[in-house]
């Protein structure tokens, strides 16, 4: 005979499963990108400005006045550092880091930033420069470490500020606020 508690952790079971999987349909599109060890974006004709507008003020709190495309291949080219105000992975660490960590608590979160590689210590001289071939990835990352961590941690409203960044990432990396001009933002397109 089933009880109270059976019905109610069933319901409860039901409820956990509903929300991963709209969590999972979200990110697929992120997913599928990937192909023989390359992140594919879609072509640049598909990235709507007001998705990237909405995408980093959501993801950072940072309004954004313009947005500068720069393609893949002319940013893997660049032998200068960049130079950034702020990065969208500072600036999803600002806004959602501590609501993570505290919402995952300590071992969770640990367990879940070795999950996504950032268990290695890097020196603080290479920490403070952008490079051209790795900030794109290091932004997916970290997207996908707070999207994933706020899923876990069941926070379905900031997960919600979080959903068009996720829904950009196959079309658009954002990298940063031009150091030199606030309010614009440099964005990766294919």
């Amino acid at each position: 005979m089933s009880t109270a508690r059976d019905f109610s952790a069933d319901a409860e079971n039901e409820v956990a499963r509903a929300f991963m999987s709209r969590v999972v349909s979200v990110v697929r599109p992120v997913t599928e990108r990937v192909g023989a060890g390359e992140y594919e974006l879609l072509p640049i004709e598909t990235v709507d400005l007001r998705q990237v507008q909405t995408a980093v003020f959501m993801a950072t709190g940072c309004m954004v006045r313009e947005v500068v495309f720069v393609r893949s291949e002319d940013l893997m080219a660049r032998t200068e550092p960049l130079l950034y105000k702020r990065t969208l992975g500072r600036g999803i660490e600002t806004l959602f880091g501590f609501r993570l960590l505290t919402s995952l608590g300590s071992a969770r979160w640990g367990t879940h930033r070795n999950h996504f590689g950032y268990g290695t210590v890097i020196p603080l001289h290479a920490h403070l420069s952008y490079s051209p071939q790795r900030l794109p990835w290091e932004n997916l990352r970290s997207a996908l470490f707070h999207f994933w961590g706020l899923a876990l941690a069941r926070q379905e409203r900031l997960l919600e500020r979080l959903n068009p960044l996720v829904e950009l990432l196959p079309r658009a990396i954002p990298l940063g606020e031009l150091s030199d001009r606030p309010g614009v933002w440099e964005v990766m397109v294919a």
